[in-house]
């Protein structure tokens, strides 16, 4: 089978859509009611480990013209706080804006009436005297205890990694293996400690790990803020390959690096699985202290 003329088609329980490659580059691609660029973005916002690698074939209807790499940085990479103002480079021009909170108009502009709020010609001469609140009201609110504060994700409390068996551990490196241009990869938090990993030991240095942890922190921040929702994957390129952190359960990220060889579409689906299937292991450690 060629691999440069080939076609990947992506399965969810709601739908499926395939991705076309010839000579290497991403040329078509669909799903239901949408085809192009926009069908690429949907599908690979898809959180599924069912894809099929199908024949190679001969693309009668090309969608798609941009390069590879500057498609997928449109899609995937993360944008950084503070960023430029301008227009962001998007498949799809975005359509909805919303209201900040501070120029929402007040009802009395909604009416279309200017009142004001009224004045106190006559004052009283003496001061209000409070309501009288009853003996059986007063201990039936000092009883009902202070509603519970749900703090958001950037204010919840470290809980720390979780404690992996030795099983665990091994079911994870052998997930992380290298795999084609896949050459390693660890399992860390978003403080960046790591937990278990196939990586070179120099490539653990603390002050690596503390960077992708700040650099984790700083996508969370920016995703929410910006209107795209939780945090769950970024795709970095440099001049020798690719970096993919990808959510792998409850504060807890996989890092897979790629070499500059690596068909792009197929890494990003088996970081995907790799990440689904890590954080199925992690999530066995609960249900067996349970």
């Amino acid at each position: 089978m060629s691999r440069s003329n080939q076609a990947v088609r992506v399965k969810t329980p709601e739908a499926e859509g395939t991705i076309y490659f010839q000579d290497g580059e991403i040329v078509h691609a669909a799903c239901p009611l949408l085809e192009g660029e926009e069908a690429l973005a949907r599908m690979l916002s898809w959180r599924s480990d069912d894809y099929e690698i199908l024949p190679a074939e001969l693309v009668l209807h090309r969608s798609i013209f941009r390069e590879f790499d500057s498609l997928l940085n449109a899609i995937i990479a993360p944008r950084e706080e503070g960023g430029a103002t301008s227009e962001p480079q998007s498949l799809t021009e975005a359509t909805e804006s919303t209201t900040p909170l501070a120029h929402a108009p007040s009802p009395r502009q909604v009416s279309g009436q200017a009142t004001q709020a009224p004045r106190d010609v006559h004052p009283p001469t003496e001061p209000a005297s409070p309501p009288e609140v009853s003996e059986a009201t007063t201990k039936k609110e000092s009883a009902s205890p202070p509603p519970p504060i749900t703090p958001s994700r950037e204010e919840a409390p470290e809980t720390g990694p979780p404690q992996l068996s030795e099983k665990q551990r091994h079911a994870i490196r052998q997930a992380l293996a290298p795999l084609e241009h896949i050459e390693g990869g660890a399992l860390i938090d978003e403080q960046g400690h790591v937990l278990v990993s196939t990586l070179p030991e120099a490539m653990l240095e603390s002050s690596t790990m503390e960077t992708l942890g700040t650099l984790i922190q700083a996508c969370h921040r920016s995703t929410e803020r910006l209107g795209r929702g939780l945090y769950h994957q970024s795709f970095i390129q440099g001049d020798a390959g690719y970096l993919i952190i990808s959510e792998a359960g409850e504060s807890l990220f996989l890092l897979l690096l790629a070499s500059a060889k690596a068909k792009l579409g197929l890494v990003l689906l088996q970081a995907r699985q790799r990440a689904q299937s890590v954080s199925e292991i992690v999530a066995s450690s609960a249900t067996d202290d349970a």
